[in-house]
């Protein structure tokens, strides 16, 4: 199913096949409205209301003098403008129309901003940004600044509201402007805070400092600040900031999922397991809370593929790792090595925990051959107990070695 739709409007036929096409292939989900004409995006505005982002060249054969820029602007769609034509009276003028982007036509490199503009409007509304400041006027026109680039927002007035919204979830980037009055909370103190807490890439800082303010900026990049910008920024400024910070952030995160996540079965793999569990280990000995840990090991694995080759026995322990981690969605649940599977969580009920563990053996045993065309079992060995995980972890194994020596497809506890 097709989702919002993107308006091209662009009078040179070539040029047009050219972007409809490139638009397409970068945003699959998206349709394509094509318009050569004023009057033609004029009469698709007026009859579709699923048109939310728009690639426009500036002059057209119908229009002149920024016709198309104000009709889009009356419509609220979020446009990028491409276009030959450019002086700086031309790029204040189309901002001064809430244009999202102004992009030159100037050769392949500017076909592919343009394009990745569009993308990323399409994709921002999933991004969430905070701004914390007191500053009404700063407030009102970064707001509408980044609405018209479609992000999520949520406006913090004092430093202890931020770092209690924090506790639930952070956003993707958040923007600060020092407050009018830190005797209670400096920024900087702010800053120490977020940092004891998120890293530069799990939470990015955008600090919004007054130009001319050296050592004041120098001094918020020590304490975690990853990127500034003077209050006198202009919106392309603040624009390409903020997609910079939030494309890094995104890169970094997406570098750290692939070497956490186990490339065949997409739960987290062995070396993750580790630093997650021994978080969570310390956090539950700290609160008092009981935790749980489970250890599974797929039957007879050699001979399933060797009777029926790798490409199989993948797929018995995609469909292992898949039903696992659906049974025990609220652990941590990771492949510790080839057929071997580990979990860890808390433990409100010793007696839950083996109901889900014997649902698991059961459902394995009865749909393994409706899901991989093999019949297969798996054992398990359950422990609650451990002064430390790694001892947990031997508890676990033990339980599972004396599973697979009283004749496997079963689970064994360890008190």
């Amino acid at each position: 199913m097709l989702s919002e739709k993107i308006l091209l409007i662009e009078d040179q036929k070539s040029m047009a096949l050219l972007l409809q096409a490139r638009l397409s292939n970068c945003c699959p989900k998206s349709e394509i409205v094509l318009a050569h004409t004023l009057q033609e995006a004029k009469k698709q505005l007026e009859t579709d209301v699923d048109i939310r982002v728009c690639l426009t060249d500036l002059t057209l054969p119908d229009s002149s003098n920024y016709e198309v820029v104000d009709l889009l602007k009356e419509y609220k769609v979020t446009t990028v403008v491409f276009t030959g034509s450019y002086s700086e009276a031309v790029r204040e003028r189309v901002f001064d129309a809430h244009v999202a982007d102004y992009v030159i036509k100037d050769g392949q490199n500017s076909i592919d901003y343009a394009v990745s503009s569009v993308h990323a409007l399409l994709k921002n509304p999933e991004k969430h940004i905070w701004v914390v400041s007191d500053n009404i006027r700063f407030i009102q026109r970064s707001q509408g600044l980044l609405r018209i680039q479609r992000y999520q927002l949520k406006v913090f007035e004092d430093y202890s509201d931020a770092i209690r919204a924090l506790e639930t979830g952070a956003p993707d980037l958040m923007i600060v402007e020092r407050l009018s009055d830190e005797r209670k909370t400096s920024v900087y103190d702010f800053v120490r805070e977020i940092r004891m807490k998120f890293s530069d890439h799990d939470l990015p800082l955008l600090a919004i400092e007054q130009q001319g303010k050296l050592n004041q900026s120098i001094k918020l990049m020590k304490y975690g600040v990853g990127d500034l910008l003077s209050d006198t920024y202009s919106p392309e400024e603040l624009y390409l900031r903020v997609k910079k910070n939030l494309e890094q952030s995104q890169a970094y995160k997406e570098i750290k999922r692939i070497s956490e996540i186990d490339s065949l079965t997409e739960i987290y793999n062995r070396r993750a397991f580790f630093e997650k569990a021994e978080i969570l280990f310390k956090q539950y000995k700290q609160e008092g809370k009981n935790f749980f840990l489970i250890m599974a090991d797929i039957d007879h694995f050699k001979q399933v593929n060797d009777k029926y080759g790798h490409l199989v026995g993948d797929q018995s322990i995609i469909f292992a790792a898949s039903y696992l981690r659906s049974v025990f969605s609220n652990a941590l649940v990771a492949r510790f090595g080839g057929e071997e599977f580990i979990v860890f969580g808390e433990c409100t009920s010793k007696e839950k925990i083996l109901e889900l563990c014997e649902s698991f053996r059961q459902e394995i045993e009865t749909q393994s051959y409706a899901s991989v065309e093999v019949e297969f079992t798996i054992s398990q060995g359950v422990t609650c107990k451990g002064d430390t995980l790694d001892k947990a972890i031997a508890f676990a194994d033990k339980a599972l070695y004396e599973a697979k020596g009283s004749g496997r497809n079963m689970v064994v506890s360890k008190s």
